[in-house]
């Protein structure tokens, strides 16, 4: 809808829009006239409260209004408001922006496993984060660095084969741990050796000195007794190489980072872990801090009676896999979403195709499957190169590296240990057009508003979304100077546009997403038996019905007929129904059946959007399209939705 058109109607497809759960559409309240207050009020609502908040401020508006009720449905029978259930028509996961070996293992792994795409895609993310993080930066600028660890989470039913993905995209992971371990048992049995025969010289030698007579005696066996304890101080013990962990308590997740040089993967095909930060081990306190720090590369600081550590540049992955009730419970954590854990993540909430899978599909192809491993393992040999545990941390090709250095690695501050990418001006220009186009949307009108948290995060989640892609790409190249924080600029260590461009891609992915998971976090539970109500009525064009008879409609879903109150309740609220009155009946006998209207406007095609993954519905939300190198202007809230001001 253009301004320009009849003032009542600008008013009504702005305010229908926003109570369908879309962000305002790019028509200001000063373009609907009479309604300009009316719509600025809604608009208001969303800004503070998501959908939910405007369909509040709209059942006030139209319940002290009846005209502005018949603004959105008006068909002459006294009908009030419809406020659709947020169900947008979520996009696809864009596997063919990941360079073919990977995209090509994703797709094998969906066909096979018959499953979204999306469960791959994400999973796939989260291993390449694994891989790299903690190693590899990338640099916009001096001071503006950004990690390339990303934290995930797909919501899926129980049995959509989210188990079976997850073993299969993690597998190299699993392989170069388990590698890594047999190779370092050797230097850790025998350091431990080494450190057991110094501590009994040391006691031995003790006990000598307690007997020795005379000053210089003493002072003799002091010294003996200091060489020794600074040679047991200089000699470590590697920690056992530990890349996965899955059911981990937040105190065991600083103490291991700080045991691996500060890299871990939370990598779990279940949400446990999100009940254990919540405090299933710790009397119902959320602790999270190691988790933001995690994210950002905050510095640690562990102080305890039994432990001191320090990690300075924690780079921590997770990734889960999960069923939509666990991630409803996390999000409506409110310690959680207050200190800024939700925004950390890369939402994905796909359709399942359960009731539509093939039985009879081929295995993945050797060749693909062995390409996966070989790459993934490569990139893991390279970026781990010369690194058992907390030993030291080199690049492949980094000769000058650490070389030589057995210093403990738990104080890992050193420009040397990180290896930047840089991006290309071209690359540089479209990624600052995609921020300043991500500010505007977080302002009062802004389709982000009420997401700003995770919005505001946005443009840093597509330069480590694109250092990801640019490793999986040209794999890990470190110069010999590579100690020094500045890399020399070449095609193997810089990223061009074309790769800010796929990232912006998985932005726009992101988005909907992420507004659909911030929607099902505050989502009713009778909110999918609404829909069910919806779709038998749908089907059967019921115009009437009682309340016995819509249960011997959806019963095979709800298993009594009281489970039905809150859904009908629920359906009233919205609009979609209304009860008829009707006298009561005297003497015996049972009550009669409630009988209830349906809303003609339910019949509406245009009006059908508690219909979910909608193929003739496009995605909701913002989208960023990559725009002309000509001079660029930020766009304001109005010219998103399609015009300047």
């Amino acid at each position: 809808m253009q301004p320009g058109n009849h003032p009542t109607d600008n008013a009504r497809a702005a305010i229908s829009g926003v109570l369908a759960g879309n962000a305002p559409n790019g028509i200001a309240p000063a373009d609907c006239g009479e309604w300009a207050e009316t719509v600025s009020a809604v608009f208001e609502g969303y800004a503070g409260g998501g959908t939910d908040g405007a369909r509040r401020v709209w059942a006030t508006i139209a319940k002290a209004n009846p005209g502005a009720a018949r603004l959105v449905a008006d068909d002459g029978a006294g009908w009030g408001p419809v406020l659709p259930f947020y169900s947008p028509d979520l996009p696809e996961f864009p596997l063919d922006a990941f360079p073919d070996w990977l995209r090509e293992y994703c797709e094998a792994v969906t066909e096979t496993m018959q499953t979204p795409p999306d469960l791959a895609g994400m999973v796939a993310l989260s291993v390449l984060s694994a891989a790299c993080g903690g190693r590899v930066e990338v640099r916009v600028k001096e001071g503006w660095e950004e990690p390339v660890n990303v934290f995930t989470v797909v919501g899926l039913p129980p049995g959509t084969g989210k188990s079976p993905v997850f073993r299969a995209m993690t597998g190299p992971i699993v392989m170069f741990e388990r590698q890594q371990l047999e190779k370092s048992e050797q230097e850790i049995a025998s350091a431990q050796m080494r450190r057991d025969v110094l501590e009994a010289r040391i006691r031995d030698a003790k006990t000598r000195a307690a007997k020795q007579q005379g000053e210089n005696a003493l002072r003799q066996a002091y010294a003996e007794i200091d060489e020794m304890i600074a040679e047991l101080n200089a000699l470590i013990v590697p920690a056992r190489p530990k890349y996965i962990v899955d059911d981990i308590t937040p105190e065991a997740v600083a103490s291991t980072l700080a045991d691996q040089g500060g890299r871990l993967a939370v990598l779990s095909s279940e949400g446990d872990i999100f009940s254990i930060m919540a405090g299933r081990y710790s009397s119902g306190a959320p602790n999270i801090g190691v988790y933001k720090k995690g994210h950002a590369g905050d510095e640690i600081r562990v102080d305890r009676k039994t432990r001191s550590e320090v990690i300075a540049r924690p780079a921590l992955t997770m990734g889960i896999t999960t069923q939509p009730e666990v991630m409803r419970q996390f999000g409506q954590n409110s310690t959680f979403r207050s200190e800024g854990l939700l925004a950390r993540f890369f939402y994905a909430l796909p359709k399942s195709n359960v009731g539509s899978r093939r039985p009879d599909t081929d295995p993945i192809p050797v060749e693909t499957r062995n390409t996966y491993y070989h790459r993934l393992l490569n990139l893991l040999e390279n970026v781990n190169s010369g690194n058992s545990g907390n030993s030291g941390n080199r690049i492949e090709g980094a000769d000058q590296v650490n070389s030589g250095n057995s210093e403990k690695n738990i104080y890992i501050d050193d420009s040397r240990y990180i290896y930047y990418l840089e991006i290309s001006e071209t690359g540089k220009k479209l990624f600052l057009q995609f921020k300043a186009w991500v500010e505007p949307q977080l302002g009062p009108y802004g389709a982000m508003n009420h997401m700003a948290d995770w919005a505001n995060k946005l443009p840093g989640a597509v330069l480590r979304v694109a250092g990801l892609l640019h490793l999986a790409t040209v794999g890990v190249y470190a110069p010999h100077n590579s100690h020094n924080s500045h890399n020399s600029h070449n095609s193997q260590n810089t990223i061009d546009d074309a790769t800010i461009a796929r990232a912006i891609r998985f932005a726009n992915y992101f988005i909907p997403h992420a507004q659909a998971a911030y929607a099902e976090i505050g989502a009713d539970p009778s909110v999918e038996g609404a829909r069910l109500v919806l779709r038998w009525v749908e089907k059967f064009e019921v115009r009437q019905f009682t309340k016995r008879q819509c249960y011997q409609g959806v019963k095979g879903t709800l298993k009594r007929a009281d489970d039905l109150d809150p859904v009908l309740s629920l359906l009233c609220d919205h609009g979609y129904i209304r009860e008829v009155e009707t006298a009561e009946r005297g003497g015996p006998g049972r009550k009669p059946s409630a009988i209830y209207d349906v809303n003609p406007i339910v019949f509406d095609a245009p009006h059908n959007s508690h219909n979910s993954h909608n193929s003739n519905n496009q995605p909701s939300g913002a989208s960023f399209e990559a725009l002309p190198s000509t001079e660029y202007k930020a766009p304001t809230w109005r010219a998103i939705g399609g015009y300047d001001e």
